[in-house]
C-alpha cells in the first residue's frame, strides 16, 4: 500500500512546461493514410511526436533510444514534405505545424549534440538541412522559419548545456 503511491507522481515540471504525454497542438495536423490491401486506416502522426521525443532524449536502454531516434527523424522529414505542399503565408492557420516545430526543433539540437553517436550521426546532418530548407528565399521569414531561428538562438545561448552552444 504505503510504498507505491509516490511511484505515478512526477517530478515538478519547470515554468511553462507541458508534461510529456500532453499533445502539441490541438488539431491533428500529421494524417497518414497507412494502405492495406483492404482499408486505409488514418494514423495521426503528430500524437506520436511528445512521446517520441521523449524517448529519444530520456532514454537510458540504447536500443530504445535508437529506434525513438530514427522514427523522430523519419517524422520530422514527413512534416518537412508535407510543410512543402501546404500554402505560403505568414498567418499560423495557414501554417499549421509551426506549433509542432516549437517543440520538435529545440529537440533535434539537444539530439545532435547528444552523447549516443547514433542520434549526432541521424541529427547533425538533418538539422543542416533544415537550417539550409528553412532559410531559403521561398521560406524567408515565415512562422516556421521563425521558430527555427529561435531554437537556434535558444540554443546558442543556453547556460547549462556547453555542447548545445558549439553545436
Amino acid at each position: 500500500g504505503n510504498v507505491n503511491h509516490d511511484a505515478l507522481i512526477e517530478p515538478p515540471l519547470d515554468e511553462g512546461q507541458a508534461p510529456p504525454w500532453m499533445a502539441w497542438d490541438t488539431k491533428r495536423n500529421l494524417p497518414f493514410a497507412l494502405p492495406l490491401p483492404d482499408m486505409k486506416p488514418v494514423i495521426h502522426l503528430d500524437l506520436l511526436l511528445p512521446r517520441t521525443v521523449e524517448l529519444a532524449e530520456e532514454s537510458t536502454d540504447r536500443q530504445t533510444k535508437v529506434a525513438a531516434c530514427e522514427l523522430l527523424h523519419s517524422l520530422v522529414v514527413f512534416m518537412i514534405g508535407r510543410s512543402a505542399n501546404q500554402p505560403r503565408g505568414g498567418d499560423a492557420d495557414v501554417r499549421p505545424l509551426t506549433r509542432l516545430y516549437k517543440h520538435v526543433f529545440p529537440a533535434l539540437l539537444r539530439l545532435g549534440c547528444d552523447a549516443e553517436s547514433v542520434a549526432q550521426q541521424l541529427f547533425r546532418p538533418l538539422l543542416n538541412q533544415i537550417i539550409h530548407w528553412f532559410t531559403s528565399n521561398q521560406r524567408y521569414e515565415s512562422n516556421d522559419t521563425m521558430t527555427l531561428l529561435n531554437a537556434l538562438l535558444d540554443g546558442v545561448s543556453d547556460e547549462d548545456d556547453a555542447a548545445l552552444r558549439d553545436l
